[in-house]
């Protein structure tokens, strides 16, 4: 196992979480975007929650893709690229997440902020977006 290794205002492990051996009390924040899912539960929430100071704060990042239905959308769900869904779809994957948060036990309060956007693209921006999507990174590993 890795130790911390200080690089002045931040310090990092190179570990899977349910390996590191935490500080405890030691963060103000833990932070996790687009992975907190792939983390064991419930040792994911503990680790972290032993890890923060006592008014430290977990903040959790998702992108959803949201679905137009439209006949692309379909094509674009059957490449297995990633998955874009109804707005109540999305919303039911949200409450899933708070129900686990809270069910955890580790944290006392739930915030969900949401910030919707869209973008266009180009074909070739389009293509390059979709080589970081895990499905395509797991289809060409």
């Amino acid at each position: 196992m890795k130790k911390f290794e200080p690089t002045g205002l931040v310090e990092y492990c190179t570990c899977r979480l349910e390996d590191w051996e935490e500080k405890k009390e030691y963060f103000d924040l833990a932070i996790s975007a687009q992975a907190f899912h792939w983390v064991p539960k419930p040792i994911g929430f503990l680790k972290c929650a032993s890890a923060l100071k006592p008014k430290g704060d977990i903040g959790l990042f998702w992108n959803l893709y949201l679905t137009y239905n439209e006949t692309i959308d379909t094509e674009l769900n059957e490449t297995g690229m990633f998955l874009l869904q109804s707005e109540a779809s999305c919303e039911e994957r949200i409450t899933y997440h708070i129900e686990e948060i809270k069910s955890s036990g580790c944290f006392k309060e739930t915030i969900v902020h949401r910030f919707p956007w869209s973008q266009r693209y180009t074909i070739d921006e389009y293509i390059g977006f979709m080589k970081t999507c895990n499905g395509f990174l797991m289809q060409v590993n």
